[in-house]
């Protein structure tokens, strides 16, 4: 049990535990909450969007799904997973960003393959594959991908703003998961709170925080759009 908690809590914790017995620590109670809420991310980033590849997958298209922004979740997805993986972070802190990454991949291949172009959706998922590598790979130095992690701000913002956009211009969130979109939203949420326990990365916070924002319109805009459908059906 207690090898075991020690993938949870540091060393001091630990002896705190079950040595003093001091249950009543602060400090400790907040890493072992963080660490088990950045575990519970990570488990659930399994399968985050599953739901949305199955929407788009049963529908047969990919309508009011914006290329454009899932190829920019990629890149902001790569860029955390190789900056956080280089510095050493814990894998509770950035691990969901690896499963993330894998499934909008999937999503973004989708679109390109309803888009009637097999060879190109079959490309472009070869190429993010090999650009993940290399940025992990330990070939390219921490603060260019430093750097590159620090854009994941504006890149999240042209990312969602971008879906967002799609949204309004079409009146409707096509194929949009309700449920993909608030586990995102609730996981940028949880992940404010892991970063500045785990990380006390100022970078990755405010990344978050802005990510947890642009989710939370885009949900409201599912649920607004959908409110709307049903007026005009019935």
């Amino acid at each position: 049990m207690e090898k075991l908690a020690l993938y949870l809590i540091s060393p001091e914790c630990a002896f705190n535990y079950f040595i003093q017995h001091n249950f009543l620590d602060v400090d400790c109670a907040k890493e072992v909450i963080s660490k088990c809420l950045g575990y519970a991310i990570v488990v659930a980033s399994c399968v985050v969007k599953v739901p949305q590849i199955l929407k788009i997958v049963n529908a047969g298209n990919a309508e009011g799904v914006s290329f454009f922004s899932q190829f920019l979740d990629i890149l902001t997805y790569s860029a955390n997973l190789s900056y956080c993986f280089i510095a050493q972070y814990p894998f509770s802190a950035y691990g969901d960003s690896l499963f993330n990454f894998i499934q909008t991949v999937a999503i973004a291949h989708l679109c390109v393959m309803y888009a009637k172009k097999p060879s190109q959706a079959a490309g472009f998922s070869i190429t993010c594959v090999f650009m993940l590598i290399l940025l992990c790979s330990g070939v390219i130095p921490i603060r260019f991908l430093q750097l590159f992690n620090s854009l994941n701000i504006f890149v999240v913002i042209c990312s969602r703003g971008s879906q967002i956009m799609t949204n309004l211009k079409n009146k409707s969130t096509g194929q949009l998961s309700i449920i993909t979109m608030f586990l995102l939203f609730a996981g940028c949420l949880a992940r404010i709170f892991t970063s500045i326990q785990e990380t006390n990365d100022s970078q990755l916070v405010f990344s978050y925080s802005v990510g947890a924002f642009l989710n939370g319109v885009i949900c409201l805009q599912i649920l607004m759009y959908s409110n709307s459908q049903r007026v005009k059906t019935d």
